[in-house]
C-alpha cells in the first residue's frame, strides 16, 4: 500500500500505487514540516479549481473487502476546515462498500492525526477495489494539503495491536508450529552496505509507527518495519510458538564479512542491547523503554541464534575461527541462562547447546538425507532451520 511513500528498489521514494480518481495533481515533497524524522516525505494533493478532490490506493494486488470492521488513519497538514470522506470503492463499477465522514480542522505548519472506521455490510465480489479519500477542495485555502502514514487495517488475529492478518495466522496456526526464528534469516543479515541493504535495524522497528524509517530489505523491496521486534514476539505469543531470536553477526549476503575483534564489538553490543530490551523488567532502562512502547511485561526468550547461513556463502572459516566464539562468550557472560544456537551444522558447539541444520537441495537430495541424524548422532541438539528445495540446484541437474 506504500502508506508513507518510502523507497522502491533503490530509489529514494515512490508515489506508486497512489492515484487520483478526480484528476488532482499528486506530488511527493519533503518541504515544510515533516511528520517525523523517520518519515519526512509526504503526499501533496492539489486542491485548486476543484470542489471534490480525491486520492486512492488499490492495495497490494487489490483489496479483498469483507464484512469486517476496518480501522483507518492518516495525518494531514495544511489549513482545512471540513470533512474528509474515506471509502472502499469498486474499481470496476464504482460501488461504495463502506464510507465514513471524518470531521477535521487542520492548520498550516503542523500535522493533525485522524482516525476512522469502515464497516462494509457485505463482501465484494472481487479484489478490484481501492481505498479512496476525498475532501472539499474549496475548503483547503492554501491550494493543497499534505498527507502521510495513510493506512487501513482489517481486524487482526486476537485483536493484537498492529498485528497480523486473521486468515494468514489461522493457516499458520493450523500447522501447529512449535517455534519461530525471527526476524528470519536473510531479512536479519541484509544484502550488505555496498548495495544499500543493511542488517535488520531492530532498534528502529520499535515504538510508534511514525518513528520507524524502514530499510531496504534483502529481497529487493523496501521494508516499512511495521512488523517490528515487538510484533514478532506478539506473533509467537498469538500462536503459542517458542521464539528463537536471530541476531546479526557481521556476515552479509553479498559476501561482506565484518572482521573479528574490535570491529565486531558494536555488533555484539547491539545484540546484547536487543536482548535486554526483550527480557528486562520494567524497573530497568531497557524494560522501561519497552513498556513505553506498550509492552510492559518482558517477552519470554530462551534461545538466541548467532548469524544466518554462514556456511552457504563464504564457508565457515571466520565463523568457526572467531565470530561464533566472540558472540557466544559475550552473550553468555551477560545472559547465562540463554541457550545459544550456531547458524551452521558444520561447527562443534558445547554439549547442551544447539546448531542449525540448514540445507538447500533437490527433492532427491533431500530424500537421501532421511537417516542423516541416525548416522550423525552428536551430543548437541539440532534445530531444523530450513530444509528447502532450491530451483537453482535443480537447474544445474
Amino acid at each position: 500500500m506504500n502508506r508513507a511513500f518510502q523507497a522502491d528498489n533503490l530509489s529514494t521514494a515512490t508515489l506508486s500505487p497512489w492515484y487520483s480518481p478526480s484528476g488532482a495533481a499528486l506530488h511527493l515533497t519533503q518541504g515544510g514540516t515533516p511528520l517525523s524524522k523517520a518519515l519526512p516525505i509526504s503526499l501533496q494533493v492539489s486542491s485548486k479549481n476543484s470542489s471534490t478532490v480525491s486520492f486512492a490506493n488499490p492495495g497490494y494486488w487489490g483489496i479483498d473487502v469483507q464484512p469486517y470492521e476496518y480501522q483507518g488513519q492518516f495525518y494531514v497538514r495544511g489549513p482545512y476546515s471540513g470533512n474528509f470522506v474515506a471509502s472502499l470503492v469498486s474499481d470496476l463499477t464504482g460501488e461504495v462498500f463502506a464510507s465514513a465522514n471524518i470531521a477535521a480542522k487542520s492548520v498550516k505548519g503542523s500535522w493533525t492525526h485522524l482516525t476512522y472506521t469502515l464497516t462494509p455490510s457485505a463482501a465484494s465480489p472481487n479484489t478490484n477495489n481501492s481505498l479512496v479519500i476525498s475532501f472539499d477542495g474549496s475548503a483547503a485555502t492554501a491550494g493543497s494539503l499534505n498527507f502521510n502514514l495513510i493506512s487501513l487495517f482489517p481486524p487482526t488475529y486476537n485483536n493484537s495491536p498492529n498485528g497480523n492478518r486473521m486468515d494468514l495466522m489461522q493457516a499458520l496456526g493450523d500447522l501447529t508450529p512449535s517455534f519461530i526464528r525471527m526476524p528470519g534469516g536473510n531479512n536479519m543479515e541484509g544484502n550488505g552496505p555496498l548495495v544499500g541493504s543493511p542488517a535488520w535495524p531492530w532498534n528502529l522497528t520499535i515504538g510508534p509507527l511514525i518513528d520507524r524509517p524502514g530499510h531496504m530489505g534483502a529481497w529487493g523491496y523496501y521494508d516499512t518495519d511495521g512488523l517490528g521486534l515487538n510484533e514478532y514476539f506478539q506473533w509467537a505469543k498469538d500462536l503459542n510458538m517458542e521464539p528463537v531470536l536471530a541476531v546479526a553477526d557481521g556476515h552479509y549476503i553479498d559476501f561482506e564479512v565484518v572482521p573479528c575483534g574490535a570491529p565486531l564489538q558494536p555488533w555484539i553490543q547491539s545484540a546484547i542491547d536487543e536482548i535486554h530490551y526483550v527480557i528486562d523488567p520494567v524497573s530497568t532502562a531497557a524494560g522501561a523503554l519497552r513498556a513505553s512502547h506498550g509492552y510492559p511485561a518482558p517477552w519470554p526468550l530462551h534461545y538466541v541464534e548467532i548469524g544466518n547461513e554462514d556456511n552457504l556463502f563464504n564457508g565457515t572459516a571466520s565463523y568457526v575461527a572467531c565470530r561464533w566464539q566472540q558472540f557466544h562468550d559475550a552473550i553468555l557472560a551477560e545472559f547465562p541462562n540463554l541457550k545459544l544456537i550456531a547458524d551452521t551444522q558444520y561447527i562443534d558447539v558445547p554439549a547442551g547447546e544447539l546448531s542449525d541444520y540448514h540445507v538447500y537441495s533437490t527433492p532427491d537430495g533431500l530424500v537421501e538425507q532421511y537417516n542423516y541424524f541416525d548416522q550423525n548422532a552428536t551430543d548437541t541438539q539440532t534445530m531444523i532451520g530450513e530444509c528447502t528445495y532450491n530451483l537453482s540446484f535443480a537447474s544445474r541437474q
